[in-house]
């Protein structure tokens, strides 16, 4: 039990830190605030329900969850230090610098919830919302892309 707990206030680390890298891409490039604003508020959201969960204990199957984090989460959080450092970074171009590394934490999200859904992790209710996690997360990458997609043609 406390292996999962472990994991989930990890995500939830996670999800926060994603929030707040967002957000400040919206401050950083005003063109694009609603976008990135958009992506934060997912983010929290992901954050809320996983501290609910961790509440709801029933939530949580015993021995859900054994070892330490999966590398989808350290990759994520990997990921999240180089952005945070690139933010306010003088010269730091959002297609080139930004955008390809946001890419990467959302497909490395994706995978992270699809491999607790693969190993049927929690209970029922929180394989749930893993799965809604991992649509959102995709969804946000699609996002990522059509960005990705405007910036080029803006070329």
């Amino acid at each position: 039990m406390r292996n999962i707990q472990r994991h989930l206030e990890a995500c939830i680390h996670t999800e926060q830190y994603t929030a707040e890298v967002y957000s400040a891409l919206g401050q950083a490039f005003p063109r694009w605030k609603k976008l990135f604003f958009k992506l934060a508020r997912a983010e929290e959201k992901h954050a809320n329900i996983l501290t609910l969960a961790i509440g709801l204990r029933r939530f949580i199957s015993p021995g859900a969850h054994g070892g330490g984090l999966p590398a989808s989460t350290k990759a994520s959080m990997e990921i999240l230090d180089r952005l945070a450092a690139m933010v306010y970074a003088p010269d730091i171009s959002l297609g080139e610098d930004i955008l390809p590394e946001l890419m990467r934490l959302e497909a490395s999200s994706a995978e992270g919830y699809m491999d607790e859904i693969m190993r049927g992790r929690g209970g029922g209710g929180l394989l749930n919302y893993l799965r809604q996690f991992h649509d959102d997360e995709r969804s946000h990458l699609e996002m990522l892309r059509d960005l990705e997609d405007k910036l080029d043609s803006a070329v």
